[in-house]
């Protein structure tokens, strides 16, 4: 069994046989050294998009520099859909706007972080689940 599996295995399956499930606040796709986003938010705006903010509050050490770079993952829970996007945006920037499909209106979303170092390759931070939002249906 390799680590992610054993990792979700252990943490996030949640439920009693045969119902067993996913506890999606503790899913993770990214897992190192790397000091994760802090204090991360997920806002919607506009229709189909949202606004990603995270604090920078330490100076940089051996296990973060500002020039560490975002990394986003959406799961689409209604329709059973990932969507992963490494960005070139640096951690000093604290915010990122990223826009949704937009097959993704009307559906919850779960969005989690990670960064991911420029200068030490393989170099990331463990994923921080940002929490739930349901994208707005089109309006007229």
């Amino acid at each position: 069994m390799n680590s992610a599996v054993a990792y979700h295995a252990k943490n996030a399956v949640a439920g009693l046989s045969p119902n067993f499930g996913l506890d999606l606040t503790k899913l993770m796709f990214s897992q190192g050294k790397l000091d994760s986003p802090a204090n991360a938010t997920a806002i919607l705006v506009q229709q189909h998009s949202i606004l990603l903010n995270w604090t920078n509050p330490l100076a940089d050490h051996r296990y973060k520099d500002d020039t560490d770079v975002l990394t986003v993952l959406v799961y689409n829970s209604t329709k059973n859909r990932f969507f992963y996007q490494k960005t070139t945006v640096e951690r000093t920037v604290m915010a990122y706007h990223l826009a949704l499909p937009a097959s993704y209106r009307g559906d919850v979303i779960q969005v989690y972080l990670s960064f991911n170092s420029l200068k030490t390759k393989r170099l990331r931070s463990n994923s921080v689940y940002i929490g739930a939002l349901t994208v707005p249906k089109a309006t007229p």
